[in-house]
């Protein structure tokens, strides 16, 4: 890990769409990763029925 920098890629099959969000800090607000709460932002717009969680894991295990 490098400090200052996070990222999240998700790819939903179903809607053929991939999400890639790169953000420059790590500075956690409301006990949550920056990265965590935006792609959650995004997707909650994009993807309504398919929101981001974190927790998820890849199918492939």
């Amino acid at each position: 890990m490098v400090a200052g920098y996070e990222t999240v890629t998700v790819y939903l099959p179903s809607r053929k769409a991939t999400l890639v969000v790169m953000i420059n800090t790590d500075v956690r607000r409301q006990g949550q990763e920056p990265s965590t709460l935006l792609a959650r932002a995004i997707t909650q717009v994009v993807t309504p029925g398919n929101v981001y969680d974190s927790k998820a894991t890849s199918p492939r295990g």
